[in-house]
């Protein structure tokens, strides 16, 4: 039960901190749109193309090495990437997508975990979730044009999100001891449900 409730300490804590990390990408992408945008734009052009090189000239160094399997079409993949956020300026509408779709993700998380809380907090705990749902689609969706206004949304968003999160995690630091059980009757499930498996395979 400890062993359980640090775990989910740790994972709250790393909310935290993401929380902060996107409330201060959200100011910087508002303040300084264009020139924050750029920054990060030749950041992931650098990063991929030389992660993809290094992984390529890593394969092909090996005596054994075949261009067809290992991970020759991961840094194929990353070079091309680097390339493609290198030379084409409109790949900056890429981050929307990839921030949308974690929200998304994210919201389906809180979802499950409004489920295992009962009364108000489950209740906010829901409804956070589905703003941060809400916030993935139109991060997808995209009805606005132009660099600037895809910045500005995208750190509006951002703030947004991460405002949701820090009061999601509030939410679930009130309900550990809740939250702790609930997890520890599914892990007990689970593994009755193995139990069961195993003697039915016994048995045939």
């Amino acid at each position: 039960m400890q062993a359980l409730q640090k775990k989910l300490k740790n994972l709250i804590n790393a909310s935290i901190g993401a929380s902060v990390i996107f409330v201060i990408l959200g100011i910087l992408l508002i303040a300084f749109p264009v020139s924050f945008i750029e920054i990060l734009r030749w950041t992931i052009a650098v990063i991929s193309l030389g992660a993809g090189v290094w992984i390529v000239a890593s394969e092909f160094s090996r005596r054994y090495a075949s261009p067809m399997f290992g991970l020759t079409t991961l840094g194929i993949i990353l070079i091309a990437v680097g390339l493609i956020f290198a030379i084409n300026p409109g790949a900056t509408g890429i981050f929307a997508i990839v921030l949308g779709i974690w929200f998304i993700v994210s919201a389906v998380a809180g979802l499950r975990f409004s489920m295992a809380l009962s009364g108000n907090s489950a209740l906010v705990s829901a409804v956070l979730a589905i703003l941060s749902f809400i916030c993935g689609l139109l991060l997808i969706m995209n009805p606005w044009n132009g660099v600037v206004d895809i910045a500005i949304l995208m750190g509006i968003i951002m703030i947004i999100y991460a405002v949701s999160c820090l009061i999601d995690t509030v939410v679930l630091k009130n309900n550990l001891k809740e939250l702790s059980k609930a997890f520890k009757k599914y892990a007990k499930k689970i593994e009755e449900a193995e139990v069961v498996e195993k003697k039915k395979t016994t048995k045939k």
